[in-house]
């Protein structure tokens, strides 16, 4: 006759086993290596080109994907602008603006006919000095440039923020991407001290996103014309702004 051996866990371990799957549950997510977040963000980032019809080509900046056929960017990238255009790979698609939000500096154009993924938008409300941030954009034209730094700070005026980084933002940066070691969105880089010495570089929160549509539909009734004052406002010159309210130097060309 077989004796089965009875083992039982002491009355601790009982207690607090069945609660182990939850605990794993709210662990804090691990980091990606900076390869991964590469590859998982790189085909949110795009190129946005802005001409006129007097002088051509007057600036290009990046831009991030964050919904279908919908790219978000400095307006100061659009400034003068009479034609934009976004570089995805070898391809070049046609843009419109669509909401401006030049206080803030961010605006969304739309991009017929774009096929890229969007990036996942993240939040800086729990960011901690220290932690470490990836910025992705195209400076001096060189597509998909990829910088690790870290978070310094929150500067500016509440609801105007901006995020104080060491990843390198330089000319052709504006508009690009500041992601978190999860590859979430969260700022969109804007400026900073020239060639970025020092590490005083700044984004725009990525919170700020959401609130697009509301401003940039604001902004865009204040160029309508009251009865009588004649012809309207191109939505362009809603993105028109003599410079940025970020700390540093526009990062534009």
């Amino acid at each position: 006759m077989k004796t089965c051996l009875r083992f039982e866990l002491p009355a601790s371990l009982r207690r607090v086993l069945p609660i182990a799957p939850f605990m794993l549950l709210m662990a804090p997510a691990l980091a990606l290596e900076p390869d991964k977040i590469f590859e998982l963000v790189s085909p949110t980032v795009v190129l946005v080109v802005a001409a006129n019809s007097q002088q051509g080509f007057i600036s290009q900046g990046s831009g991030v994907v964050i919904a279908p056929e919908t790219v978000v960017t400095n307006c100061h990238v659009l400034r003068k602008a009479k034609s934009i255009s976004v570089k995805l790979g070898k391809e070049f698609f046609e843009a419109q603006l669509q909401y401006p939000d030049v206080e803030r500096d961010l605006c969304q154009i739309r991009v017929l006919g774009l096929k890229a993924p969007a990036a996942r938008i993240g939040s800086t409300k729990n960011l901690k000095v220290g932690q470490r941030v990836y910025a992705l954009g195209n400076p001096e034209g060189l597509e998909q440039t990829f910088s690790e730094g870290l978070y310094s700070a929150q500067r500016g005026k509440e609801g105007n923020k901006r995020l104080q980084v060491s990843a390198s933002i330089t000319h052709g940066s504006s508009g690009g991407g500041l992601f978190d070691s999860q590859g979430l969105l969260i700022g969109i880089t804007s400026s900073g001290v020239k060639d970025g010495e020092l590490g005083l570089n700044f984004a725009i929160p990525a919170d700020y996103i959401a609130d697009l549509p509301k401003r940039g539909e604001e902004a865009l009734a204040a160029l309508k014309p009251r009865p009588g004052e004649g012809k309207s406002a191109e939505p362009a010159q809603a993105a028109q702004s003599e410079g940025s309210n970020s700390p540093g130097k526009s990062a534009e060309p």
